[in-house]
């Protein structure tokens, strides 16, 4: 249970702001990166990460109450697509994996032009330093970058 825990914690980053993150945003991202892994809260880590922060008068700005439904955050609400990016499979060698290339710069071009929908007001202070993909499994268990799965 301590090691499902701490990947929690640990994967909330991935749905967190950049900067300037509050404890009412890390709630969040707690809530929404265990809610897009396992929509069934069978071991009631949600009501306890909630009541945890409630005890302590932690509340994001904006959200109207503790229901996991208000705290989940919301993708847009248009679809997005990412045309020219190509992913490829977790084992690909470094040799196979290095002619793929272009995926920041394809990933900059795309987060410029779609910047008022991520909220960004300044397209020339947007950068992208590095894409990784990661991939999760069934359940609170986390495929790491290089392929391998923990609990």
């Amino acid at each position: 249970m301590a090691s499902d825990f701490e990947t929690l914690c640990i994967r909330a980053l991935d749905y967190a702001p950049a900067v300037d993150i509050t404890f009412g945003d890390y709630l969040r991202a707690l809530i929404t990166a265990d809610h897009d892994l396992v929509r069934d809260d069978d071991l009631g880590y949600r009501s306890a990460l909630i009541d945890a922060f409630r005890s302590r008068g932690i509340r994001p700005e904006g959200v109207p109450s503790y229901s996991e439904e208000a705290l989940l955050w919301r993708g847009p609400d248009e679809t997005l697509a990412l045309p020219g990016l190509r992913m490829v499979p977790l084992y690909t060698s470094r040799e196979d994996a290095r002619h793929t290339g272009g995926r920041r710069q394809t990933a900059l071009q795309f987060a410029r032009e779609h910047a008022g929908i991520f909220g960004f007001s300044d397209v020339k202070h947007i950068s992208v330093e590095s894409f990784t993909r990661c991939t999760a499994s069934a359940g609170r268990k986390l495929a790491h970058r290089d392929g391998g799965a923990s609990d």
